[in-house]
């Protein structure tokens, strides 16, 4: 009964077979509170299912049923963050045969990468100046900030290449 973390005082062993390894799992993020023992019970040293009239008891939480809420948590924190998504979105804007305009934007929820828009313009304006078959590139205009949108604030670099052919 002590490895399963319930609040019940006797389970039959196919309870125990139920919950299995989420009980197990789960032992380590449960609180007192979470198993339902409130601060009277645990100092008279009685367990949650002895209520008395003057204290309250909260109902005991089913382990499985928090790591559901849980998995769906994290499900939705990586829907949100995605960590295989690109830090940077590169856009070429042809402004005449010879001029490109290269607009980095960094996405909103990232951690790190805040120092890199220069070493990736970079090499996005190599790559632009192989794809158009030119044989060097002349930086006509570089800028780097913040743009301070809600809910999150997001960085950009903007460059013009003048393409020598």
């Amino acid at each position: 009964m002590g490895l399963t973390g319930c609040a019940q005082e006797r389970l039959t062993s196919a309870e125990i077979a139920r919950e299995g390894a989420a009980v197990a799992g789960s032992a380590l993020l449960l609180s007192d509170s979470s198993l339902g023992v409130s601060a009277a019970n645990a100092a008279t040293g009685t367990g949650a299912t002895a209520a008395t009239a003057s204290t309250p008891t909260s109902a005991p939480i089913s382990h499985l049923g928090l790591l559901r809420q849980l998995g769906g948590a994290a499900l939705v924190a990586y829907a949100l963050y995605d960590p295989l998504a690109p830090n940077w979105t590169i856009t070429v804007q042809p402004e005449s045969e010879a001029v490109v305009r290269l607009v980095l934007t960094m996405r909103s929820l990232t951690t790190g990468g805040n120092g890199e828009s220069w070493r990736i313009f970079q090499r996005a304006a190599q790559k632009v100046t192989e794809q158009r078959d030119a044989k060097s590139y002349q930086l006509l205009s570089y800028e780097e900030g913040v743009e301070s949108t809600r809910p999150f604030a997001q960085r950009y670099a903007v460059g013009t290449l003048r393409l020598v052919y």
